[in-house]
């Protein structure tokens, strides 16, 4: 774009134009030349935010009438206090969503501070003003993104300085994500150059380092730095995994679906490896869009085989189904897993509303009355073979009365209502009163059991 100034009739014949005439003839000049565009965004004069900021700052600890001194928060303080900082940001959040400028951003970050210096001070579990300040962090992204082209060196630095120390530690409290990957096309060259300049100068140990070097790699689209920062030495599947998705992300899926290959043969670090699980999902995935089913069998198999358990076992399952295959491969798998992981099968037999086959299973299984499942086996049993489950309810309610405890008390009467539902369904009520009177007095120094039994249709 020429720099030449306009010659003097073209200046006098602007000055002779009307605003209207001049505002149309300047949009369209800014539609066929972008150059000019930018450079009209770049003379506009910054609207000054000064009388808007005493106003926009909520107290930084907490003083309204609605909180307590030290510790001792609950829900409707803190839904005040976050009430409050919405109330009192709606101007600057309305003004950036309508005419987002770079002179916005510092008042959005010195309210995160403001408002995550409030967090350090009082127990947020009910969240409300994290999430306030996840509100504030998101709205700063969108104003900063939606005025990346009129950002100056100096606001590109002063963001990317803010990041480094407030956006960590707003996102520390989970208020949204601060990464620089989020906000690089707002900061700019000057803004990335400050942002390494940070990282270099800190300490490698410091935790943002290591998240840096992720952002970076990805940012320059680096395969190499890519597998670094996010798989290391790459010694296990997990590793492995943590790798594909970034190189698929930074446009490299044929280096994703390698190391993918390299992580799942290299086999899973225990049953509950989750990131073998991931690799073999991605693999089988991956091979379906190819239209290759019996790849997808092969890998399914080889992860069960490798990882006998529920997270291998479903998946095969549907694909051997799917391929009518599982007739011929059921009976191995299925003995597999019954071998070496016993509390899955279990489930996996109540899941299927195979009970005979569980109830079978669990008399030969030793661990079977510690199973998480035991309760859920014998209401499913005692459905069609009430007096098979009997003892078995007595023996739970026997054991937990051993010690005191009102949740105790509430677990041995629900037992005690399924038990007497069986014994009615198995002729045994007469049975079942003699056991209930025995617990009645075995309960006399206990009024809290006799009264919790009471409620629950259990006295004599």
């Amino acid at each position: 774009m020429s720099t030449a100034a306009p010659s003097p009739a073209v200046r006098a014949w602007l000055r002779g134009l009307s605003a209207p005439q001049l505002v149309e003839i300047v949009e369209s000049a800014c539609q066929r030349l972008p150059e000019f565009a930018a450079a009209l965004e770049h003379a506009r004069p910054e609207p000054d935010f000064a009388a808007l900021r005493p106003a926009l700052m909520p107290p930084q600890i907490p003083g309204a009438e609605w909180f307590f001194h030290g510790y001792d928060w609950y829900s409707e303080e803190t839904y005040g206090y976050a009430e409050e900082v919405r109330a009192r940001t709606d101007e600057l959040r309305a003004r950036a969503a309508g005419d987002p400028t770079p002179s916005l951003l510092p008042l959005f970050t010195d309210v995160i501070d403001t408002v995550v210096a409030t967090l350090e001070q009082v127990d947020d579990s009910d969240g409300y003003i994290g999430q306030v300040a996840g509100e504030l962090m998101g709205a700063l992204q969108e104003c900063a993104e939606a005025c990346a082209g009129t950002m100056t060196d100096q606001a590109q630095v002063s963001l990317a300085e803010w990041l480094w120390r407030g956006g960590y530690e707003a996102e520390n409290y989970g208020c949204g994500d601060a990464g620089v990957t989020e906000f690089a096309e707002a900061l700019g060259p000057a803004g990335l150059a400050r942002y390494r300049a940070l990282v270099a100068a800190t300490p490698p140990e410091d935790w943002r380092v290591e998240r840096a070097a992720r952002e970076f790699a990805l940012l320059d689209k680096d395969p190499e730095a890519v597998i670094a920062a996010f798989g290391g030495r790459l010694e296990t599947a997990l590793a492995h995994w943590c790798v594909v998705l970034p190189l698929t992300r930074i446009g490299r899926p044929d280096l994703a679906l390698d190391y993918a290959r390299r992580g799942f043969a290299r086999g899973p670090d225990g049953p509950w490896d989750h990131g073998y699980h991931e690799l073999a999902g991605y693999l089988a995935g991956q091979a379906d869009a190819r239209g290759d089913g019996a790849e997808v069998l092969r890998i399914r198999q080889t992860a069960f085989e490798s990882a006998p358990g529920r997270a291998t076992y479903d998946p095969l399952r549907e694909v051997a189904i799917g391929q009518s295959v599982w007739d011929s491969l059921r009976a191995d798998v299925e003995g597999r897993l019954a071998a070496r992981a016993p509390q899955q099968w279990l489930r996996v037999l109540l899941d299927q509303d195979r009970v005979d086959e569980a109830w079978e299973f669990a008399r030969t299984w030793d661990e079977a009355r510690r199973s998480g499942d035991w309760t859920r086996l014998l209401a499913a049993r005692g459905r069609d073979h009430p007096a098979d489950v009997l003892p078995h309810y007595q023996a739970l309610i026997d054991h937990v009365l051993i010690a005191t405890g009102r949740d105790r008390y509430e677990t041995a009467g629900a037992w005690a209502v399924q038990l007497r539902e069986f014994a009615e369904a198995a002729g045994e009520r007469d049975w079942f009163r003699v056991y209930l009177a025995r617990l009645w007095a075995g309960a006399q120094r206990r009024p809290a059991c006799r009264e919790i039994f009471t409620r629950l249709g259990l006295g004599l």
